[in-house]
């Protein structure tokens, strides 16, 4: 078959299913590929931002060591006056040690960005909740909690650091901003999810394209295959007026068309045969009249003899024609000499041709083939024996052998006296009744 493109439909099936293979390939290699750079972007920002914000942090922690501290009040007036050198410093928490080192007493709250608001605790001692326990590691040396927060439009880490308060170590916690390495990264977080969306998007639409252009064509196929079972099925019944409509693909006009052409010529071989009968009906009827005697004596017997020598059959004892081995498999009949040639006919067999291209694919073992032969022979001549006489042949070595014995009872029909059809019409009701039996047993 030609399919799109002068590509077979197989191959253009195939190529379809790699392309479409491939595009889901490319969707999911780039949404991988998206998540990992956003993941390895958020690693590497976040491990930065934390070296960054704990230099950013020790850095005011040695400018505020720089002048002597009075106590906790005056440590947060001084920190106002640094802070403004940094605008990236939101808020400060200033703590100290309890007795109980699991406690912690908040002295002093610093607001240093009017926008940013901290929420603070009901009570100034306070109790870590975090498994990492920032604030007593923050004894020792600075400390970033990694967890980046985000509140009106802000984005913020916090720094813990010590800081020595009237000779004693407290905890500076700090509220810094970074909302501007973090926006950009939001930033492209979110033209990243609308790239990897577009594209899972074309993706998807292209699948459904190929699905849906897939489905049109196997309808398509479904009713043409449809209608042609059910033409052939009128066309072996003798109806040859029927035709099958072309569609819009050019694959299955191509095949309708043939099938056309094939009715068509079918119905022109029955038309020439059916007139070429006419013909000799009328002669022999004027002969008849001629003669004074209607119906010569001689033309039966011709006319049964011409149809033994189409069909092939000799009228030879049945045992030196029957030469099948295997029950139920009779050997197709070839055109062999009658014993008595009958009178050469006015005009040619029409189908002489098609006849022995059957009895070859018999000969060839091509069953099937040779059943669609026989089968459009006895369509366009009902009466012919040998047609009806190898289609039985052809049905046996099928084993259908119901279909064989009504084909060898129809030549029957036409040649009463046939001793081999009637031999292989009985072996082929035997055959059948065994089978019958077994699955009779079987069930």
């Amino acid at each position: 078959m030609t399919g799109i493109g002068g590509f077979s439909l197989r191959v253009t099936i195939v190529l379809a299913a790699l392309f479409l293979a491939a595009v889901l390939a490319l969707a999911l290699g780039f949404n991988f590929i998206a998540v990992e750079s956003a993941r390895t972007l958020r690693e590497t920002l976040r491990s930065g931002s934390d070296a960054l914000q704990r230099e950013r942090t020790v850095l005011l922690v040695e400018r505020l060591k720089a002048d002597p501290v009075g106590g906790a009040r005056d440590l947060a007036a001084k920190l106002r006056v640094h802070a403004r050198a940094d605008t990236g410093i939101l808020h400060a928490l200033i703590y100290a040690r309890t007795p109980d080192d699991n406690f912690f007493e908040l002295l002093e709250s610093v607001s240093l960005n009017p926008g940013f608001r901290v929420q603070l605790p009901e009570s100034r001692i306070v109790q870590e909740e975090k498994e990492m326990n920032f604030l007593r590691r923050a004894l020792v040396s600075a400390v970033t909690d990694p967890e980046t927060r985000r509140a009106d439009g802000l984005y913020w880490q916090t720094v813990y650091t010590p800081i020595p308060v009237l000779g004693k170590i407290h905890v500076l916690q700090l509220f810094v901003s970074v909302t501007g390495q973090y926006g950009n990264f939001a930033e492209y977080t979110e033209h990243s999810d609308t790239a990897r969306a577009l594209v899972a998007g074309l993706a998807a639409l292209i699948a459904l394209l190929l699905a849906g252009a897939g489905w049109l064509l196997a309808h398509n196929y479904s009713i043409l295959v449809r209608g042609l079972s059910s033409h052939m099925d009128r066309a072996a019944k003798g109806d040859l007026s029927i035709s099958l409509r072309p569609t819009s693909d050019t694959e299955l006009a191509s095949l309708a068309l043939s099938f056309n052409t094939l009715i068509g010529e079918m119905r022109g071989l029955k038309e020439t045969r059916d007139r070429e009968q006419a013909t000799e009906e009328t002669g022999s009827d004027t002969a008849g009249s001629t003669n004074g005697t209607g119906e010569s004596s001689q033309d039966a017997p011709a006319r049964t003899a011409g149809d033994a020598n189409r069909a092939g059959i000799s009228a030879a004892p049945a045992g030196e024609t029957d030469t099948a081995e295997k029950p139920g498999e009779p050997e197709p009949n070839t055109r062999e000499q009658v014993a008595s040639p009958a009178p050469e006919e006015p005009h040619p067999d029409p189908y002489d041709e098609i006849f022995k291209h059957g009895v070859a694919l018999l000969k060839e073992q091509r069953t099937a083939d040779a059943i669609d032969i026989f089968r459009a022979l006895i369509v366009m001549t009902p009466s012919g024996f040998g047609s009806l006489f190898n289609l039985g042949v052809a049905y046996a070595r099928a084993r259908e052998y119901a279909l064989s014995a009504s084909m060898f009872r129809r030549s029957l029909e036409v040649q009463p006296d046939h001793e081999t059809a009637r031999q292989y019409l009985a072996k082929v009701e035997r055959f059948g009744a065994g089978e019958d039996r077994h699955d009779g047993h079987t069930g």
